[in-house]
């Protein structure tokens, strides 16, 4: 089973000034879907990582985080339905934002740890069905 600690989120100040853009991402991906703009979702869901990531204040951590992002970005590139991918985490990161902003940034930490292990799942599944095609 896949673990992890969100420390960043977990450790961050609960008004952290770039929590704005976690909200943004969202926001975007939330106009993004309504008009079915797939790729411009996934930008957006990665934009949603980036700023979780931005929470850090760590230069080093976001050139890192960078490489990450560039390596999933080519890899989406194989996945031709990008709705399956790429809707189920709107609402998740909408429920990170939320409890962020209401229970904290440990509350939200864990749930973003449990959608992080689900996220793995379901990338390498569409990865995986991609390769087949």
């Amino acid at each position: 089973m896949w673990s992890a600690r969100c420390s960043v989120l977990e450790y961050a100040p609960r008004n952290h000034p770039n929590a704005v853009r976690m909200e943004a991402a969202v926001e975007a991906a939330e106009k993004f879907a309504g008009e079915e703009n797939w790729l411009e979702v996934g930008t957006a869901n990665m934009g949603f990582h980036n700023a979780v990531v931005s929470l850090s204040d760590s230069r080093r951590l976001m050139r890192s985080f960078a490489n990450v992002l560039a390596e999933l970005r080519l890899a989406f590139l194989k996945v031709e339905v990008l709705d399956f991918l790429h809707a189920p985490f709107i609402e998740r990161n909408r429920e990170v934002v939320e409890i962020y902003r209401s229970d904290g940034p440990g509350a939200a930490a864990a749930r973003l740890a449990v959608y992080l292990g689900d996220s793995e799942r379901q990338v390498l599944g569409a990865y995986a069905r991609a390769g087949q095609d």
